[in-house]
């Protein structure tokens, strides 16, 4: 509200408002997608040797 009362229009509000209370909401979901796109790499390299070459069905 304050931003159209001063004369800004959405893109300028979208710009100066939304996007910097948005930021460490980003950052978050960022790294909760790394570290579960990591750990889905990282779980069968280690589960897996050279004895060992297929994952084992559940």
């Amino acid at each position: 509200m304050a931003g159209r009362v001063d004369g800004a229009r959405s893109p300028r509000i979208f710009r100066s408002v939304v996007l910097p209370v948005a930021r460490p909401v980003m950052a978050a979901l960022f790294m909760i997608t790394f570290v579960r796109a990591w750990n889905g790499f990282l779980r069968p390299f280690i589960a897996l040797d050279m004895e060992n070459p297929t994952v084992p069905s559940p």
